[in-house]
C-alpha cells in the first residue's frame, strides 16, 4: 500500500523532524502542525473524543509565535482518527483562520477514488468548501496513485513552478513530510 508514497517518505527523510526554514527565508516563519502526532497519544491510550473547539485550543497552544505560514498535516487524519464529519472539518478550518487571521494556511487532504469524479478535477462537497476557505493553498492527494495536485489540477513535483516561493520551496520541502505512522493510518483506513 505504501509504494505510491515512496516519494513522500524520501522527502520526509531529507527533512527530518524539524522544519528547516533557513534555506527558504529567515523572514518567513513557518509552523507545521502534525495532526497525527498531536492526537496519537490519546488515540492509542483511549479512543479520543475531542470536539472542534478543544482541537483548535490544542493547536493554538502548540504555536508560540504568530507564523506567516501554517502548514497543516493531512486533514484525512481528522476523518479517520477523530471520526469528524466534513462539516466538523470545515468548522475547524474556519476557527483556525479566526484564531490566526493573518496567517496563510497550506493544507492537504488525501481522498479515495470515489470522492473525485475524474482525474482532473475534484468535486466533492468537502473539497469545494475547502477551496472557498483556502483559495489556492489546498492540495489534494489521491490515495490510489499517490499523486498530489493543487485545486486547479496542477501536478506538484512535475515541471517548473507555476507561482513563487511558497510553491517552489515551502510546498516541496514541508507539506508532504508525513510520518510512516500517518501514512499507515490513512492507507489502512481506506
Amino acid at each position: 500500500l505504501l509504494t505510491p508514497f515512496s516519494h513522500l517518505k524520501h522527502v520526509q527523510g531529507k527533512m527530518g523532524n524539524v522544519l528547516k526554514t533557513s534555506d527558504i527565508s529567515t523572514s518567513l516563519p513557518l509552523m507545521f502542525i502534525p495532526l497525527f502526532s498531536s492526537l496519537s497519544e490519546q488515540f492509542f491510550n483511549e479512543k479520543p473524543s475531542i470536539n472542534v473547539n478543544d482541537l483548535c485550543t490544542m493547536i493554538k497552544q502548540q504555536i508560540i509565535a504568530s507564523p506567516e505560514i501554517i502548514i497543516i498535516e493531512d486533514l484525512q487524519i481528522l476523518r479517520h482518527l477523530l471520526k469528524y464529519s466534513d462539516e466538523e472539518i470545515l468548522l475547524m478550518q474556519r476557527k483556525l483562520r479566526e484564531i490566526f487571521p493573518t496567517a496563510q494556511f497550506i493544507t492537504q487532504i488525501s481522498i479515495s477514488d470515489d470522492e473525485n469524479d475524474n482525474d482532473e478535477h475534484f468535486s466533492s462537497f468537502l473539497i469545494n468548501m475547502l477551496k472557498r476557505i483556502h483559495t489556492k493553498h489546498l492540495f489534494i492527494r489521491s490515495l490510489s496513485t499517490g499523486s498530489t495536485k493543487d485545486i486547479n489540477g496542477q501536478l506538484i513535483y512535475t515541471g517548473p513552478s507555476q507561482s513563487r516561493l511558497w510553491t517552489n520551496a515551502v510546498i516541496r520541502k514541508c507539506l508532504f513530510r508525513l510520518t510512516e505512522r500517518t501514512l499507515n493510518l490513512i492507507t489502512s483506513a481506506v
